[in-house]
């Protein structure tokens, strides 16, 4: 046989291959794969629940709601009780805005005045709050009694022991406000801050422990999301911040001591967990999987008038026919459960064996590639997240060696031994080894975090 005649027979070989693995990736691309038990137990799992009155989800959707209702507002966690019943409705009826519906006569709680006129953000790390109180007090006066239902509802915000975010998840669905949150955290610290200007010690130190409480209560949900989390630590940072600095500034009573040592006792395992918010992120994800998985018709809001050209068609169709739900959603949970067991290692582990970033195959492309792809584009990294939880909790623990050493009056040259000999609950979160101490700065731990190191060394 000529080297001629082999070339091509070579090449009408090489093209039937080909056409055959490209019939067998249409066949395969034709089916989708039924779900995992594992997939289907949880994708069909019960909403976690709680009594309307304990949950913290409720207060927050209708904490910026004025309401025509005097007892309403007086327990503003009806307000957003009613809220959710009403976007269920709507949520189920498949149609209408999928936003918390106000009801006739609701108005919206807004700030008064210039926030620029509250405690300003810690300076080099170091709170001022104190000093800026006594130095305005006039000022802040007045902004406080021209927000006191902002301050009054944030207070309250407390007193709800559980976050359970109950209504379907959904990618239209809502989220509570952050920004009127941080408004009343402003609004707080600046207040407890005066109320030392006037020498009420002992109703300021009241005040923080429930201002703990709540950012406690908020990083513990059963059923949250990452940004809920994040928001969270902030918030919590920020109020150990303020308690640094009146450790600093005052000498406090043992019974003052004790309160805030119990506000501060070391976080538990489900605050500095990433399990239910991966999980709430999944189901997430899950419901724009199932949601692109269905035909365009029958999706609420479709309109038929809106023609599309025949090369979006053609996109859209080829999308959907490389688009398989439920191969998308087996994928989805395997790597769910990966990031789980990643996650749920120590922090020193998890910072000395990184999470390696998942990458498609070669086969990855031939079956459900749209799905594939699509997971590892809408899928984040979380390491950076659970840094700042294992930095939240390293300040936490320098937060109560600060107490501590501050209660027990200890001696600057006694300092350092006193660290080296604290148990494990208040070592460097993530060496195990003792916190730093310098005499010069202050506690320090190996934080991640740029904000985090931002405070460090942290000032006893």
């Amino acid at each position: 046989m000529s080297v001629g005649k082999s070339v091509l027979l070579g090449l009408k070989i090489s093209g039937a291959a080909l056409a055959l693995i490209m019939l067998a990736v249409i066949i395969a691309n034709a089916f989708d794969r039924p779900l995992s038990a594992e997939t289907r137990a949880f994708v069909e799992r019960p909403l976690p629940s709680v009594p309307d009155e304990q949950n913290l989800f409720h207060a927050l959707i209708g904490y910026t709601t004025i309401s025509a209702d005097p007892a309403e507002n007086a327990d503003f966690r009806m307000i957003g009780t009613r809220m959710r019943t009403a976007w269920l409705q709507v949520h189920k009826s498949g149609g209408g805005p999928l936003e918390f519906p106000h009801a006739s006569g609701d108005t919206s709680l807004s700030f008064v005045g210039d926030k620029t006129e509250l405690c300003k953000p810690p300076a080099n790390g170091v709170s001022q709050c104190l000093a800026f109180a006594a130095e305005h007090r006039e000022t802040i006066t007045k902004l406080l009694d021209d927000n006191a239902e902002i301050l009054r509802r944030y207070h309250q915000l407390g007193h709800y022991p559980e976050y359970v975010f109950d209504i379907p998840v959904s990618p239209a669905g809502p989220l509570p406000a952050m920004g009127p949150l941080f408004e009343g955290q402003s609004l707080a610290p600046t207040e407890i801050a005066l109320l030392f200007a006037h020498g009420k010690t002992e109703s300021a130190i009241e005040n923080l422990p429930a201002d703990l409480a709540f950012w406690r209560c908020f990083l513990q949900a059963k059923h949250g999301f990452l940004i809920e989390k994040m928001v969270a630590a902030a918030g919590y940072r920020n109020s150990v911040e303020l308690l640094g600095e009146i450790l600093r500034s005052l000498m406090l009573t043992p019974t003052e001591y004790a309160v805030l040592q119990s506000a501060i006792a070391p976080l538990p395992a489900d605050i500095l967990s990433m399990k239910s918010v991966l999980e709430s992120e999944f189901e997430f994800q899950s419901t724009f999987v199932v949601d692109l998985g269905e035909p365009p018709e029958t999706r609420p809001g479709y309109d038929a008038s809106m023609e599309q050209s025949f090369g979006e068609t053609m996109r859209d169709k080829l999308f959907r026919y490389f688009f398989q739900p439920q191969a998308t959603l087996n994928r989805g949970y395997r790597r769910l459960q990966g990031a789980i067991t990643t996650y749920s290692k120590s922090c020193g582990a998890i910072r000395a064996t990184p999470a390696a970033e998942p990458a498609l195959s070669g086969l990855d492309y031939l079956y459900n590639p749209s799905g594939n792809i699509l997971m590892m584009i809408g899928a984040p990294s979380y390491a950076s997240y659970i840094y700042r939880l294992c930095d939240l909790d390293g300040l936490n623990r320098v937060a109560n060696l600060q107490l501590a050493i501050h209660e027990q009056a200890i001696a600057a040259p006694a300092i350092e031994e006193f660290v080296k000999a604290a148990d494990a609950r208040f070592k460097d979160p993530y060496t195990g080894q003792p916190m730093t101490w310098n005499a010069a700065g202050g506690l320090s731990f190996d934080a991640s975090d740029p904000r985090m190191k931002a405070l460090l060394p942290w000032p006893i």
